[in-house]
């Protein structure tokens, strides 16, 4: 059959023979009798596609998609200043070409765990621009078995509380919302073993004590190693709690405090 394809990059336009589908068990398979091409449509996907990741941001924006802020994962090779710095400017004020998202749009840090095991890493730059930092919790992920079960997890997100604690790391006292564990570590050399649906609990119970913002769950992208049916129902059947604060931060436990400045 025929079917229309668009090169997002470059725009090209091609119309492709491609094979006709086959009906799946458990799915329905829809004759098509006529295909019509909105143009506009079209037009707008392939400009949205062409803008960068800020311009995009603005453009659902203006659609009416609000788009609340950005999470940046700082990893890699270049997590020190100046290079960070630079990075963090430039989103804030813009580079040339290119304007800035500005000094209250909502930037989370995801970072690494453990300050104090990290000492070149700009966490301090990320305190200055950045609103809310995001640590990467994986208790797990150590290979350590202090590290295991779930006064070992309670242990863990304590240490990585305590240390962003320290003005050092964090002298704009950024508040924290962690990144937790929901994957097997034993790819990367840790602990073997999906967490337990009690480690799971104990890091949501140990944020909330620590006065953390809230919580999300990693997994590997590898799809054998999703989360497991016990994480599934420790995370959703976990009674969902309320945060309320004078300083702004919204009654439902949201990752954002909008009404923070960045300090320059």
């Amino acid at each position: 059959m025929k079917q229309v394809i668009q090169d997002l990059r470059t725009r090209e336009l091609k119309v492709a023979d491609v094979p006709q589908p086959v009906a799946q068990r458990g799915r329905v398979l829809v004759r098509t009798a006529a295909s019509l091409i909105s143009a506009g449509t079209e037009r707008m996907t392939v400009e949205m596609a062409s803008k960068s990741l800020l311009g995009k941001a603005r453009e659902r924006h203006r659609q009416g998609q609000r788009l609340d802020g950005l999470a940046l994962t700082i990893e890699g090779d270049s997590t020190s200043d100046p290079n960070v710095g630079q990075y963090l400017l430039g989103i804030r004020g813009g580079i040339q070409g290119m304007n800035g998202v500005g000094e209250r749009y909502l930037l989370v840090a995801s970072t690494l765990p453990t300050p104090y095991d990290h000492p070149g890493y700009a966490y301090a730059t990320m305190s200055r621009f950045c609103q809310v930092f995001a640590p990467m919790v994986y208790w797990r992920a150590t290979g350590l078995p202090q590290y295991s079960g779930p006064d070992g997890t309670r242990a863990y997100v304590d240490q990585v509380f305590q240390q962003f604690r320290d003005p050092g790391v964090n002298p704009f006292n950024r508040p924290l919302t962690i990144t937790a564990q929901a994957y097997d570590a034993a790819l990367e050399y840790g602990t073997p073993g999906a967490p337990p649906g009690a480690e799971i609990v104990t890091s949501m119970n140990e944020t909330r004590a620590q006065g953390g913002l809230s919580w999300s769950f990693y997994r590997l992208a590898n799809a054998d190693n999703g989360v497991t049916g016990e994480e599934q129902q420790a995370i959703t059947t976990f009674p969902f709690w309320q945060r309320y604060s004078a300083g702004g931060i919204a009654g439902k436990a949201l990752i954002a405090l909008p009404d923070q400045p960045v300090a320059y």
